[in-house]
């Protein structure tokens, strides 16, 4: 099993007890910035997994400081991989990777929808500048 599969699967777990995602969530960014993995595994990596933590955290944050630690770290993790994203992304997809991200803007902490407004500016503009066509989709 590759260290990407391990850390998706560690977090996986994490998400589903009901203890500190900050650990699993470490792993899994170490696991996306191993050399050898091609962006596209780092594209898949973030939206299967980034939406899980958003929609676990996302409705306790104002309860809960750990959860808008998370959702900080969720955010930086947007904005480390938003070239990444962006340009490895069909046009036609982008939009539904944007869309759990768009949650980040809505929270009530003001650190964290700035945060999250960052971060989708940032993997907006990456797909603006790069991003692949779909097949079967003229460029613009």
């Amino acid at each position: 099993m590759s260290k990407l599969q391990d850390a998706m699967r560690q977090l996986q777990t994490q998400l589903q007890a009901s203890e500190d995602d900050s650990q699993a969530l470490q792993r899994f960014v170490t696991a996306c910035l191993e050399p050898s993995l091609p962006p596209n595994k780092v594209v898949w990596a973030c939206h299967t997994m980034l939406p899980k933590v958003l929609s676990k955290h996302a409705t306790s944050v104002s309860k809960d400081p750990t959860s808008a630690q998370v959702l900080l770290e969720v955010a930086r993790i947007y904005l480390r991989f938003a070239t990444v994203i962006g340009q490895n992304t069909p046009r036609p997809l982008l939009a539904q990777i944007l869309q759990p991200l768009q949650t980040l803007t809505t929270i009530r902490d003001p650190k964290i929808a700035l945060a999250g407004r960052h971060a989708l500016a940032a993997v907006r503009a990456a797909g603006v500048k790069g991003s692949v066509p779909a097949v079967g989709v003229p460029p613009p």
